[in-house]
C-alpha cells in the first residue's frame, strides 16, 4: 500500500482586520447590535514525515494536517485560519499523546484459542514489532512518531466477552483501535458496537452472507472482511468439485457442519451451490458446538461411501473428527476442510505432515512466491518454526495499510473506514480492495490450497494462479 513520503503545504501570513462602527441616528442607535471587530489569521507550519509499510517496500502516500501540530520536527505547510472577536475565546489544545493504544480481545482460552492465537496474534505481534522498530506511527495531528501498545484481554471464546470487552476498550480505556475477534458469529455480534462508536476493524475470521447484507443495507460501515462471504466462498469450492467430478469421474458427495453461524451459512451456501451446478450431497447433516464423539456421523460418511467431503467445522471439531476418521478408516480421496488445518503452527504438530497431505483448505489467498510474500513467510517461520497460511499474509499486508492511513488521516476512524471502503490500494501484491462479498482482492489471489507433504500450502485453485496441481488425498498413514 502507500506508505509515506509527506507533504502538506498551504499559505502565507494573513492579517484582515476589519472594524465596523455603526451610528446612524437617534432612531437606529437603539436597534443595531454592538459593533464586532473581527480578526482572520493564517498561521504557517512545516512538517515533512518519512515512512515505510513494510522492510524492503516503500511507498508514497500523502499525509494532510488538518491542525497546528503540537510539535514540530521537520517540514510541511499547514494552515489554520481562525475567526475572533473582540470578546475573549478559548483556544482548544489536543490532549498529550505519547503512545497509540490497540484494543485486543482475544481468546487466549477457550475453543478458540488454538487458532485464534496462531492465526491472529502472531501476525499482530510480528507487525507491531516491525512498527516500533521504526519509531512507532506517525499521527499527523502531533507532527510525531508514537510507540504502538496492545491492550490484550482474555475474551475466553466467548461471545458476550467479545462484546463487553470492545466496549471497556472504547469507553474506559479510550483506545485509538481494535483488533479483530475471532469467529463468524463474534464479528457479526460485534457489528453494533463498532457501529456505535465508529470503530474500524479488519478481520481474517468472518465468512458471513448476513455481514455483507448489513453492508450493502447500510447497517455495517466498519467491518472489513479479508475473506470472501459464505456464497462466494461456496462458489469457488462448488466449481473445483465440480471440476474434479468431469475429470475423474468421483461423484458421491458428503457436507457436514457446526450448528453455528459460520457452518450453517457456508453449508447452506454449499449445498445451493452444488445444486446450481447440478451436484446433490449424499450426506448432509450438522452436528452441535461442543460435541465429543462425531465417530456416528463418519460411521454414515463412510457408509455412503463419500469420495468428495467438505466439512466446516471449528478448531476443536476439527481435531476430533481428524483424529476419528483415522480411527475409523474414512478417507475420501477429495478433502475439503477450513480450521486447524489451515495454520502449520497448529496442523503439523496436531497431524504430522503424511497425515496432512491431500488435505484441502477452502481459502487459498496468496502463494509463498513473491518477495513480499516469501520475506514475510520467512519471519513468520524464524518467530514460530513454522510457515504462516497463505491467508495470513493478506492479515499482515491489510494491517500494514490501515496503518499507513493512520499515517495519512491520523485518529479520523470515519475517514479511514470510508477510504477502506472506497479506494483501490497499490500493494506489494499489485492493486487490492476490499469487497463486501468478495473480502480483500487483488489479481493473483488464489481459492483454496493444499497440503502437498511439504511445511507449506500449495495453492491449487483457480488453476490460473495455482502454485501445485492439485492431488487426490492418500489414505491415512499407518
Amino acid at each position: 500500500m502507500r506508505s509515506r513520503s509527506a507533504v502538506t503545504k498551504v499559505g502565507a501570513l494573513v492579517v484582515v482586520v476589519v472594524i465596523i462602527i455603526a451610528a446612524i441616528g437617534g432612531y437606529y442607535a437603539g436597534t443595531l447590535a454592538p459593533a464586532v471587530k473581527e480578526v482572520t489569521t493564517t498561521v504557517e507550519r512545516t512538517v515533512t514525515t518519512t515512512t515505510t509499510l513494510a522492510p524492503g517496500a516503500p511507498y508514497t502516500t500523502t499525509v494532510t494536517v488538518t491542525a497546528p501540530p503540537a510539535t514540530v520536527t521537520t517540514t510541511v505547510t499547514s494552515t489554520v485560519t481562525t475567526t475572533t472577536p473582540t470578546t475573549p475565546t478559548t483556544t482548544s489544545t489536543l490532549p498529550p499523546k505519547d503512545k497509540f493504544v490497540i484494543g485486543y480481545a482475544c481468546s487466549l482460552t477457550g475453543a478458540y484459542a488454538a487458532d485464534d492465537l496462531p492465526k491472529q496474534k502472531t501476525v499482530y505481534d510480528i507487525l507491531v514489532e516491525e512498527w516500533n522498530a521504526k519509531g512507532g506511527i506517525y499521527l499527523p495531528e502531533y507532527g510525531k512518531k508514537v510507540p504502538i501498545e496492545v491492550k490484550i484481554e482474555d475474551a475466553k471464546s466467548d461471545i458476550e466477552t467479545y462484546i463487553r470487552l470492545l466496549e471497556k476498550f472504547i469507553t474506559v480505556d479510550k483506545v485509538d483501535w481494535l483488533f479483530s475477534v475471532y469467529g463468524t458469529a463474534a464479528h457479526f455480534a460485534v457489528v453494533p458496537v463498532l457501529e456505535k462508536y465508529k470503530y474500524p476493524m479488519i478481520t481474517l475470521t468472518a465468512m458471513s452472507d448476513k455481514i455483507s447484507d448489513m453492508i450493502y443495507r447500510g447497517e455495517a460501515h466498519y467491518l472489513y472482511s479479508l475473506q470472501r462471504n459464505a456464497k462466494q466462498t461456496a462458489a469457488d469450492v462448488a466449481d473445483f468439485i465440480q471440476y474434479i467430478v468431469k475429470e475423474t469421474g468421483l461423484k458421491n458427495i458428503g457436507v457436514i457442519y457446526i450448528t453455528e453461524l459460520f457452518g450453517l451459512e457456508g453449508a447452506s451456501a454449499l449445498r445451493v451451490a452444488l445444486y446450481d451446478r447440478k451436484l446433490t450431497p449424499v450426506v448432509y447433516e450438522g452436528y452441535p458446538i461442543g460435541i465429543t464423539d462425531l465417530s456416528p456421523l463418519i460411521k454414515k460418511l463412510k457408509d455412503a461411501n463419500v469420495e468428495i467431503f467438505a466439512i466446516f467445522s471449528y478448531p476443536g471439531d476439527t481435531i476430533l473428527f481428524m483424529k476419528q476418521a483415522k480411527e475409523l478408516g474414512f478417507s475420501p480421496k477429495i478433502w475439503i476442510g477450513n480450521m486447524v488445518v489451515d495454520t502449520p503452527l497448529v496442523a503439523i504438530p496436531n497431524f504430522g505432515k503424511e497425515a496432512l497431505t491431500g488435505i484441502i483448505i477452502m481459502w487459498g489467498f496468496e502463494a509463498y512466491d513473491k518477495p513480499f510474500s516469501r520475506d514475510f513467510a520467512e519471519k513468520y517461520k524464524a518467530r514460530t518454526g513454522y510457515y504462516p497460511s497463505p491467508h495470513q499474509i493478506s492479515l499482515y499486508m491489510a494491517y500494514n495499510i490501515a496503518f499507513s492511513l493512520i499515517e495519512k488521516y491520523g485518529l479520523n476512524r470515519e475517514k479511514i473506514a470510508q477510504i477502506l471502503w472506497t479506494e483501490t490500494f497499490d500493494t506489494p501484491l499489485g492493486k487490492a480492495r476490499f469487497d463486501p462479498e468478495r473480502g480483500f482482492v487483488w489479481e493473483t489471489r488464489g481459492a483454496l490450497a493444499q497440503w502437498q507433504g511439504g511445511d507449506k500450502l500449495e495453492v491449487i485453485w483457480p488453476l490460473n494462479v495455482a502454485t501445485a496441481k492439485w492431488i487426490f488425498k492418500p489414505p491415512w498413514p499407518s
